[in-house]
């Protein structure tokens, strides 16, 4: 293989199978990337074998041919070059680099041990708009399990309806539910279960991206998901088994109901928290006629209050939450105000935005004495 191609594409190509280049590989060969030529250019793929990818990248194609090399060193190598046009050259498994009288070689391995990643092919089964996509992910994502000890958690709950499809993530402490729009141009399931991890992976891809569209094909039989921006893919595995019954938590009526300004509520929990890390990140929240107090206390290292105005309707209340959970929440808040309801101290609070279709529930921490 011999090629000349950009650095400023290469380096980009780079920065994007980098995120699917395993850091503890089960089998060398996934701490690679592999290169390989195409009509136009070279496509480069990596796989940690629960996600993938493959950017295609225009370059000057001399001899075709395909390697597979360490991501890692050649990222590293890569980013010290200068500007300008970069020949890669393969002999013997080795890719030489060559650019402006620098010229490098790195050790690689057989293209032929390298997994198979499949392509997107046909048509796609739904089309999202970009902008909806990046909004409503970054959302929902954020209630999903960080830990695999549940799977099915891990995992954002893509549910199907006819004017689009409903997203909603949990983590046993936490749910958040959103609406999504979308175009369906092809025959889905009514329930799938996407890896969040994936899905915010293809946030940071399209977030940079000049495409307004993000094409989504459906394997179901072969439980994949590929998705298609522009000359980049990510391939993922759908997650097995059954969601949590997340309608019999959403709470159907309360007695407490708050508006509040989110900056002010932001920094008042910040502070609390300050004080809450030695007791469980407890933050605790007292509802009043027109106010709300923000406070958190220590035997070690101190207190703090923040009392905010607030318009409140309903009952008065003292609840406690994670500290941790609310600044997440508040965190992706994108309005200037917090809706807050909960029908008692025990009870699910709910956190809303005026205007938009997201729901987020936090479970109360009990409060002894």
């Amino acid at each position: 293989m011999r090629i000349t191609v950009l650095n400023d594409r290469l380096s980009y190509a780079l920065g994007v199978v980098g995120k699917g280049v395993a850091s503890r590989p089960q089998l060398p060969v996934l701490a690679n990337v592999l290169i390989r030529t195409v009509s136009g250019g070279i496509e480069m793929l990596s796989t940690d074998l629960e996600i993938s990818f493959r950017v295609k990248v225009g370059a000057k194609v001399i001899e075709e041919g395909e390697v597979s090399v360490s991501g890692r060193i050649l990222a590293e190598l890569v980013a010290t070059l200068p500007s300008g046009p970069v020949e890669l050259v393969v002999e013997r498994e080795s890719l030489e680099i060559v650019a402006d009288g620098i010229r490098s070689k790195i050790t690689g391995m057989a293209s032929g041990e390298y997994p198979v990643i499949p392509g997107f092919s046909g048509k796609a089964d739904v089309e999202i708009g970009i902008d909806q996509l990046v909004s409503e992910v970054s959302r929902v994502s954020l209630a999903a399990a960080k830990d695999d000890s549940r799977p099915v958690l891990t995992g954002i709950l893509w549910k199907f309806e006819n004017d689009g499809v409903r997203l909603v993530a949990t983590d046993g402490y936490r749910l958040s539910v959103s609406k999504m729009p979308l175009k369906q141009t092809g025959k889905v399931e009514d329930k799938l279960i996407l890896p969040a991890r994936a899905l915010t992976e293809l946030v940071r891809i399209v977030d940079k991206s000049e495409e307004k569209v993000v094409s989504v094909r459906f394997e179901s039989e072969k439980q994949q998901v590929v998705f298609k921006v522009g000359e980049v893919e990510l391939v993922s595995r759908l997650l097995a088994g059954e969601f949590p019954p997340f309608e019999q938590i959403l709470p159907g009526d309360h007695t407490t109901k708050m508006v509040v300004d989110k900056e002010k509520l932001s920094e008042a929990v910040k502070r609390a928290a300050i004080f809450a890390r030695e007791s469980a990140n407890l933050v605790k929240l007292q509802i009043g006629e027109s106010q709300v107090k923000v406070s958190a206390n220590s035997a070690q290292t101190g207190s703090s209050e923040s009392g905010l105005e607030a318009e409140v309707e309903g009952e008065g209340l003292e609840v406690a939450f994670n500290s941790r959970y609310l600044l997440d929440y508040l965190g992706v808040v994108e309005g200037g105000q917090v809706v807050f309801e909960s029908g008692g101290a025990l009870k699910p609070g709910v956190f809303k935005e005026e205007g938009r279709n997201w729901v987020h529930i936090i479970m109360p921490v009990r409060v002894q004495g």
